[in-house]
């Protein structure tokens, strides 16, 4: 791509953009609110209490600390010797904002961020690195936590229900019936701490709240440093910088759901298999950690298993690790998830039954039943036998390309990226994955997204032709990988249009 047809591109993104002014008050308002950290940009979601008299000094309080951690991040790098005054100036008028105008700290806080980056050096040393990380834990957590008081007292989602009603039940640790069981075992380690009430269905269950809370904070560090092996820092920064302020996260964080557990498991795997061996562990102990960190990824989704398979298969096959590395983790992988899937398989015949649960009492029932989960007029299916043997073959791949297409550039990349200027993001993520593919190393990046979304894309195209909405937290779990290329194409874009040479490279 030369000069002139970066320009192009980031002209039509733009304007792609600004065209959600116009298409309708809907989307209007969803750009306009991509803005705003205030309770009101969250109506979107129809189970979100809005609290219009909450008090919010302690969250603005709060929320000088990233500022002033900024500004020493910013000071370091310049030299105690150096002084900045406009600087200084600018932070301190951040600060007051921040103060008086909340809705306003999002934006206010990546601005900033921006500012103070050191784009000028392709590393990070460590000890910037350190405070860069605590900044985006704070700014994560902050903007999460001022959103814990509108759902403190709020009924659990059903989903979050089971859970906490299966750490009540269950008589060993994988009789957990359709439900994977990580969530579960949480659930019962909080509970030893923190009671269950007895009426944790309509009062809700505050700690699961705040753990996902604290998971979904931690991630972003995590995308972070994870993503500085596979694309650059930079890239790896913006990628951090979307997850922490993105609202579509923020308001999952507050459901007490598995998202989070499985975007850290997802991070972990790739990191283990696939990243540069560094630090001072040794092969045996990451070999180790990856067995885990896989088993208990499985135990968070078990539709992981083509993604563990192929980050494993590919990671031998680039001879990143040994045979016997990757053996190890395989044994340990298997031997933490296996009771699990045993037990599908004993129970009910079906290994995978946790998935063709999901599909058969809902996704297929919805589009071929009466909608009623208990009818018995419908055959039980697995989705193996839905995408291959009730459509067919030309069918399922047209619809799991619609689906894929919809969760990368469609509409539910919108509602993953709800940010400002989401649409030139989300454009500018095609430019990377096209990168991406031509590049012998990172087209891994690619194929492990797509196994993520997985047959979730066959089912989201489905459901596109029925009158049912499709749940976007079910292929939410790969946007760290989104949020890579996105960043990565929009620096590529801007680092091509304001270049000085005409030709591309």
């Amino acid at each position: 791509m030369n000069r002139f047809s970066a320009r192009v591109f980031l002209v039509f993104l733009l304007l792609a953009w600004m065209a959600l002014f116009f298409a309708s008050s809907q989307t209007r308002g969803y750009a306009l609110r991509a803005f705003s950290t205030a309770d009101s940009a969250y109506g979107f979601y129809d189970d979100f209490p809005i609290l219009p008299d909450k008090s919010l000094l302690l969250f603005q309080v709060s929320c000088l600390l990233p500022i002033c951690l900024l500004l020493y991040i910013r000071h370091k790098a310049i030299g105690a010797s150096v002084k900045f005054i406009a600087t200084d100036a600018a932070f301190l008028i951040g600060a007051i904002i921040v103060v008086l105008y909340w809705p306003a700290a999002s934006v206010l806080l990546a601005g900033l961020f921006l500012f103070v980056y050191p784009w000028t050096s392709e590393n990070v040393s460590r000890n910037h690195t350190y405070w860069i990380l605590a900044t985006l834990f704070l700014i994560a957590l902050i903007l999460r936590l001022e959103k814990i008081p509108n759902v403190a007292n709020s009924p659990l989602q059903p989903d979050a229900a089971q859970y906490v009603g299966l750490a009540h039940s269950t008589t060993w640790l994988y009789d957990t019936a359709h439900r994977e069981p990580f969530l579960a075992w949480v659930v019962r380690i909080l509970a030893v701490f923190f009671p269950i009430p007895q009426d944790y269905a309509t009062s809700g269950y505050l700690p699961l709240r705040l753990f996902t809370v604290y998971l979904s904070a931690i991630a972003a560090p995590a995308i972070y440093l994870v993503g500085g092996y596979f694309v650059s820092h930079r890239a790896a920064f913006l990628a951090a910088l979307m997850f922490a302020m993105d609202k579509a996260f923020i308001y999952r964080s507050l459901q007490g759901l598995r998202l989070e557990l499985l975007i850290l498991g997802i991070l972990a795997v790739l990191f283990l298999a696939c990243a540069p061996s560094v630090g001072r562990f040794s092969s045996v102990w990451r070999a180790i950690a990856l067995g885990i960190a896989s088993g208990l990824l499985l135990l968070t989704r078990t539709a992981c298993v083509p993604f563990i398979g192929f980050v494993y298969l590919w990671g031998l096959w680039r001879r990143y690790r040994t045979v016997k590395y990757y053996l190890i983790a395989a044994v340990l992988c298997c031997a933490i998830s296996a009771p699990y899937f045993v037990y599908c398989w004993m129970e009910y015949g079906d290994p995978l039954y946790s998935g063709s649960y999901h599909v058969n009492k809902f996704y297929y029932m919805v589009v071929y039943g009466t909608g009623n989960p208990d009818t018995s007029s419908v055959p039980f299916v697995t989705p193996s036998h839905l995408m291959f043997g009730i459509y067919p073959w030309y069918k399922t791949m047209l619809l799991t390309l619609e689906g894929m297409a919809d969760t990368l550039f469609g509409r539910y990349a919108l509602r993953l990226f709800y940010l400002p200027f989401s649409v030139i993001l989300i454009g500018a993520s095609l430019v990377a994955y096209i990168r991406w593919i031509k590049d012998k190393e990172r087209i891994m990046l690619v194929v492990s997204m797509l196994l993520l979304i997985g047959p979730m894309a066959f089912i989201l195209g489905m459901l596109n032709h029925s009158s049912v909405v499709f749940d976007w937290r079910t292929i939410a779990h790969p946007f760290p990988l989104m949020a890579y290329a996105a960043a990565e194409g929009l620096l590529y874009l801007v680092g091509k249009a304001f270049s000085s040479t005409r030709n591309a490279c």
